[in-house]
């Protein structure tokens, strides 16, 4: 795979996204009565799916609901207000010139998270095949301009949406001349408000954008105009089958992203390897394009930059050898060093550096998490990726807060998201429950210690 000073070509890989959410009706689950808890369901305007939650510095609660679209609960609201396609979200690219994409489109609102007041990035999920319908032999607009992102800004009753087209276009990558359409599905959102960043965690590698982009819907991917600089990945050649006769490359799916407020480098927690992009360490703030190009060396040309976190039984594993990351998500401590939640393994502690300084899984309320969060005072949350509700770490010892205080069917419901909210008061522990397939999801909120 060959890197240098723009983006690299890389052989297609398909990751496939999570299986597509559903508008069906399912019941509420009975909330409990639980010191320092709030609740909200379908009955304050929730969707059926609650796949991720956010505020931004208004003070404004965002969900994101799937096919249902992007939803938000104001200050000193009682009820969620909805939003999708007739209310301008753009859950797809644009054609050379700056028009649309051919229909039908298809919405579905993966992640969010939040920036200024009444500012809010959305992630979209693609439609199926998207990140290898432009390398096939009948290119498809309405599939390979599928996803990417939005930002949303929240004008009265209305939006204001500029949209990120997270792709190369012709002659931006010197090996791929007519242009490059891999990242459709943005699984992970992260802004950086000091540094005017945005970083898209998505299907095939990651992206940065620019936190203040205007739009332009005309620019074809240019990097003068486009607002992204698109993608990387700590990607790493495999054997394809037990027999070692062909290679295979190994990235996909990055949903941690944690962003380090002093150094403004960001760590990328995916699959199969995690990676610290040296953005900041780089010289980001003053030269953003140079310093990412740099940060890409760093990632993909380098061995030390791509952590594997639960290690393979070799460095080019066969299938068989191979023990995938499978990173949900990931949280940064105070102290420098990332905490990654794992849907097969646990969760990780990881150095400044990307050391691994240990794991846990035996003693989590269950064995498989799917989001983290690190607390005001350095305690850690952990949110169980197939129902039995949060795990929380701290001095050494865990806690559960399990169906003894969610109550069963709550607790049921998987955890896909965390955020922490700061306020005058303190902080507020945000919890996206999605739905378990017989009861509709919730949001809960605690405000207890």
């Amino acid at each position: 795979m060959a890197v240098g000073t723009q983006p690299s070509a890389e052989t297609p890989v398909s990751t496939p996204p999570d299986a597509g959410t559903s508008n069906a009706e399912l019941p509420s689950v009975e909330f409990p009565t639980a010191p320092g808890w709030t609740f909200h369901g379908p009955s304050s305007g929730l969707p059926q799916r609650v796949l991720g939650v956010t505020t931004d510095e208004g003070g404004n609660l965002w969900v994101a609901g799937g096919t249902e679209g992007l939803f938000v609960l104001r200050p000193g609201e009682s009820r969620f207000r909805r939003f999708g396609l007739a209310e301008g979200l753009h859950p797809y690219g644009y054609l050379p010139g700056g028009a649309d994409v051919p229909g039908p489109y298809h919405l579905e609102v993966l992640s969010v998270a939040g920036g200024g007041a009444g500012v809010v990035f959305v992630g979209y999920a693609g439609k199926p095949g998207c990140e290898d319908d432009w390398d096939g032999p009948n290119p498809d607009p309405s599939v390979y301009k599928s996803g990417d992102v939005d930002r949303v800004t929240l004008v009265g009753d209305s939006l204001e949406v500029v949209h990120y087209d997270l792709f190369s276009g012709p002659a931006v990558v010197a090996a791929e001349t007519r242009g490059r359409e891999k990242l459709c599905s943005v699984y992970r959102i992260a802004v950086d408000r000091a540094a005017g960043r945005a970083w898209f965690g998505a299907n095939h590698g990651f992206a940065m954008g620019d936190a203040r982009f205007s739009g332009a819907p005309a620019c074809n991917g240019q990097l003068s105009c486009a607002g992204v600089l698109e993608h990387v990945h700590p990607a790493v050649n495999a054997w394809g089958d037990e027999g070692r006769t062909q290679y295979v490359l190994l990235t996909g799916d990055y949903r941690g992203i944690a962003v380090n407020p002093a150094t403004h480098d960001a760590w990328f927690a995916g699959a199969t390897r995690t990676t610290r992009f040296t953005w900041g360490s780089r010289g980001g703030m003053s030269r953003p394009e140079g310093a990412y190009w740099d940060a890409q060396l760093d990632t993909e040309a380098t061995d030390w930059n791509r952590v594997d976190v639960w290690p393979d039984a070799s460095p080019a594993p066969t299938p068989s050898e191979r023990k995938d990351d499978l990173a949900f998500d990931a949280s940064l401590a105070d102290d420098g060093s990332l905490w990654i939640a794992s849907a097969a393994w646990g969760m990780a502690h990881l150095s400044p550096d990307g050391k691994v300084l240990g794991t846990v899984q035996g003693g989590l309320v269950s064995p498989h998490a799917s989001s983290v969060q690190v607390d005001v005072d350095g305690s850690v949350w952990a949110g169980a990726r197939w129902g039995g509700g949060l795990s929380r770490l701290s001095g050494g010892g865990i806690t559960h807060v399990d169906a003894s205080v969610l109550g069963p069917e709550l607790a049921s419901l998987p955890v896909s998201g965390l955020h922490l909210q700061r306020t005058a008061s303190g902080r507020r522990l945000i919890v996206a429950f999605d739905t378990s397939g017989t009861h509709a999801g919730a949001v809960g909120i605690y405000e207890g210690k």
